[in-house]
């Protein structure tokens, strides 16, 4: 609805210039500030409520009638910005509103202290620009003198909106929407919104990092899963692998002590060895057991190495999750460089933000290093099983 905000005399000369829609010479565009979008068919219909007077020379010449401290940082401008409320559509309440307003605040402010009082109608929404100079009077010597901090204190923060309410009441005999949740308890200045706007840039930011974490745990969790069914089933593998080389051991013996198995049957062999019929088909059916068993094998080598190419699957997917961990330190760099802003806040965010980083790397370094644990374990039991 409103908001204040205080200003030095190294920020007042384009501040001016933009209530009063100058242009910049070299481009011919009018100056705006943030994102301001100006309709320039719509300019015709601003005004100014203030006499209109060269603002910077009124504002030298009114801290020039008082005591003001001659430093860069004093405030010599202070500027309300009101916006018309959504309740009033009509152009009559529209410009009676603005009036009133322009006379709640000169007997707030005083009007020999005023600077201009621009309305604004070629952006999004109607809004007035009351711009003043801040004196009050000092309690000890007695004298007027140049002080935003005194005049804008908490108290004065406090009470405006409801202030301001009471006067349009009074005006309008009806609520217009002034008083809303971010008003009621007070109005807050520009300063204290963006930091609010920060922190919840920042919050919002540590929500997505403690996702992204959340979703990488669950995946190196699925993949501890995988890890350990493939122990699983290669230590099955394995245990069929020692199965199958002592049948295989028996079957070549056999197969040494009995060259030609066809032609083996109730005859003498060399004149020396006999074998019945029976043992004959015994021992056939035997020779056919050990390539059936010798073809389960290789299949058993297949799987192995299918198991071995997820493994790396597995690996690939971790290498992507690291990528997007530094995607999301990159977002975090860049909140760090947006808040700059506001310098009294950036050792409070990096803190923060380097607190919430060092969570996730030492998160991240504990999962890669059971990762390696795992893969070296992996390896070991597929060399294992190579040798065999």
């Amino acid at each position: 609805m409103a908001r204040v905000a205080k200003y030095n005399k190294t920020q007042v000369g384009g501040l001016v210039r933009h209530f009063e829609r100058a242009k910049v010479k070299e481009t011919g565009e009018y100056i705006k500030f943030s994102n301001q979008d100006i309709d320039v068919s719509r300019i015709h219909l601003n005004y100014n409520l203030a006499k209109n007077k060269n603002q910077l020379k009124f504002i030298n010449q009114r801290c020039s009638e008082v005591k003001c401290l001659n430093r860069k940082d004093v405030n010599v401008m202070c500027g309300w910005i009101i916006t018309l409320p959504k309740d009033l559509k009509d152009e009559k309440d529209e410009k009676r509103f603005f009036e009133e307003c322009y006379k709640f605040l000169n007997y707030r402010y005083g009007e020999q202290n005023v600077i201009s009082a621009y309305v604004h109608k070629d952006e999004t929404t109607p809004h007035i620009h009351y711009a003043f100079v801040p004196i009050v009077k000092d309690k000890k010597l007695g004298i007027e003198k140049v002080s935003a901090k005194e005049l804008l204190n908490k108290k004065d923060l406090q009470s405006f909106h409801n202030d301001l309410d009471n006067h349009m009441q009074q005006v309008f005999g009806r609520d217009i929407g002034i008083l809303n949740e971010a008003t009621k308890e007070g109005n807050k200045s520009i300063k204290e919104l963006k930091r609010k706007s920060a922190i919840e840039r920042l919050s919002e930011v540590d929500k997505i990092a403690k996702q992204k974490l959340s979703d990488t745990d669950k995946a190196l969790k699925n993949a501890s899963v995988k890890i350990s069914d493939m122990r699983s089933g290669i230590n099955v593998l394995l245990n069929d692998k020692n199965v199958l080389e002592k049948q295989i051991d028996i079957y070549n013996k056999t197969l040494d002590s009995h060259a030609d198995i066809e032609s083996i049957g109730s005859k003498n062999i060399f004149g020396k060895v006999t074998m019945s019929l029976e043992d004959s088909n015994k021992l056939k059916k035997q020779a056919k057991a050990y390539f059936s068993e010798h073809t389960k094998n290789y299949d058993l080598k297949i799987q192995n190495k299918k198991l071995s190419h997820d493994n790396k699957a597995m690996q690939k997917e971790l290498t992507a999750m690291k990528g997007k961990y530094k995607e999301l330190d990159r977002k975090l760099s860049h909140v760090v460089h947006t808040l700059k802003s506001n310098p009294e806040l950036i050792s409070e965010f990096k803190k923060q933000v380097e607190i919430n980083k060092q969570r996730e790397e030492q998160e991240l370094k504990l999962h890669e290093k059971l990762m390696q644990e795992r893969n070296k374990k992996l390896k070991s039991i597929q060399r294992n099983d190579l040798s065999r």
